[in-house]
């Protein structure tokens, strides 16, 4: 039988990138254990031997029974870490077995699992890795949050922050996946794709390879839980929607309040289960009790309805010849309009007529308000004078211009001479920066427009770092750049 240090090993469990993670047992204690042991290829680079020790030495810090115990750090040719073994299953093995999983049940998981990410958000730890393999199901139904490798303490270095992030892709927040400093909100957020998930059977980020997910991850606009599940109980829908908000200043920022939705789930179950427990009996008696009592309030409520009518027929007889003079408020000039005098409005203002052309099209703006999209019939009048004109095409920066009518005229735009084209080829792939601001990914579905000029073209890949090259722009035309991580040197 094969050992690590004191442990013999039992069965393999998963092989990740940085290590093999196994059932073993240790004989000293006699106990099972999980044992995460890092890949040989590695023992000898103090990156990864700092960032697995740094894996250990947070989790030695965390006391609490819904997050997994770390027994040992130790080394037997290669690094190792032995933690508390959890007879069971995983979230994600419920949810392959069973296609979802019953609100019921999840309940009672969810609300353990925030329990352990609220005790490491008290102490600034950020999980990072929150995903549905994660999380462990005991046999008798007790919950344990698993895996720190990626965990993220103020009091730790900041390895795993800087220059790149590991992880399963569809689980990231949209800060994470493009390699920005992340906080509990990236938890919040990985949390809502796990419930998600969990609900539905389905991971909304999901996509056919690495760059597909944090392609999906970046781009999304809006999740909305309830299309996918329509019998969903409107808060729970409505507090994972905010979970899955990308903005994070704009995201559920408080785990108490999912907590509270799914506590009060579950207690509602409970009282409703409870009900129906009761004994065939003791409704009987009740009913016995009751019946009487019912049938003595709707004979008097009767009694009481008939005498009232009876007097309101006649109040209606004695008043009915007194309101026949009255005046009917629909048939009567209104008050302002009695004896009012005439108002004195300013006079209207000149106006002229313009036209647009516009390749290939726009939707126009003028002054703040959408009046049209082109092409279009006709002409547009507008106030002799200053006005501000915005012409937006999704494909191209707006056209922004300033003018000053007075007379009639036609207004000429082309996007195409106002802007070029890069068009990017990046090996393997990589996150496109544009003067500091998120564009797209690679490989692109279209050309990126650009204005003319001096611009930064940053290319920034999870892993491999990221490539800096400063452009000119000259002329309305494409310009095609080649990066290759390979070749190039990243930051």
């Amino acid at each position: 039988m094969k050992r690590i240090g004191r442990y013999e090993i039992i069965d393999l469990i998963y092989e990740g990138m940085l290590a093999k993670s196994y059932k073993a047992y240790d004989p000293l204690l006699n106990r099972k254990v999980f044992l995460k042991i890092m890949h040989p290829n590695l023992s000898s680079d103090n990156s990864w031997i700092r960032r697995f020790e740094r894996e250990a030495r947070i989790q030695a810090k965390l006391k609490h029974p819904n997050i997994v115990t770390i027994y040992e750090l130790g080394k037997d040719k290669n690094f190792f870490i032995a933690s508390e073994y959890v007879e069971g299953c995983t979230l994600k093995d419920l949810i392959v077995k069973n296609g979802r999983v019953e609100m019921r049940e999840l309940s009672n998981i969810l609300i353990q699992v925030i329990n352990a990410l609220e005790y490491l958000h008290e102490k600034g730890i950020v999980h990072r890795d929150i995903k549905p393999q994660n999380i462990l199901i005991s046999k008798t139904n007790d919950v344990k949050l698993a895996d720190f490798g990626l965990a993220f303490s103020p009091k730790e270095d900041s390895i795993t922050q800087q220059g790149f992030t590991l992880g399963t892709p569809e689980y990231m927040s949209p800060e994470q996946a493009i390699g920005k400093k992340v906080d509990f909100r990236s938890d919040i957020f990985s949390l809502g794709v796990t419930i998600y998930e969990s609900l539905s059977g389905k991971n909304p980020f999901r996509g056919e390879s690495y760059a597909d997910s944090i392609n999906k991850i970046i781009n999304f606009r809006q999740i909305n839980l309830s299309r996918s599940i329509p019998d969903l109980p409107a808060s729970v829908a409505d507090i994972v929607d905010k979970m899955l908000i990308k903005d994070k200043e704009r995201r559920l920022s408080s785990l108490n309040k999912v907590k509270s939705v799914f506590i009060e789930f579950a207690e509602s179950r409970f009282l409703r289960t409870k009900v129906k427990r009761k004994s065939k009996r003791a409704a009987l008696i009740y009913a016995i009790l009751i019946l009487p009592l019912i049938m003595l309030f709707f004979a008097l409520n009767y009694e009481f309805h008939k005498d009232r009518e009876i007097s309101r027929v006649t109040e209606v007889i004695n008043t009915e010849d007194s309101t026949l003079g009255a005046e009917d408020p629909r048939m009567s000039p209104s008050p302002r309009n009695r004896g009012s005098k005439r108002s004195h409005l300013p006079a209207p203002k000149e106006c002229v007529d313009i036209w647009f052309e516009v390749s290939p099209w726009a939707n126009i703006y003028i002054d703040g308000e959408s009046v049209a999209t082109t092409p279009f019939v006709g002409e547009l009048r507008l106030n002799k004078g200053k006005h501000t004109i915005v012409l937006r095409n999704p494909y191209y920066p707006s056209i922004v211009d300033s003018v000053n009518l007075t007379r009639p005229c036609t207004l000429v735009y082309d996007f195409e001479k106002r802007y070029a084209f890069i068009d990017l080829e990046v090996n393997p792939w990589g996150i496109i920066y544009l003067d500091g601001i998120l564009v797209d990914t690679t490989p692109l579905s279209r050309p990126i427009p650009i204005t003319l000029g001096h611009h930064k073209i940053e290319i920034v890949h999870n892993v491999l770092g990221k490539i800096v090259k400063d452009v000119v722009i000259d002329s309305a035309r494409v310009y095609h750049f080649s990066f290759d991580y390979m070749i190039d040197s990243p930051e």
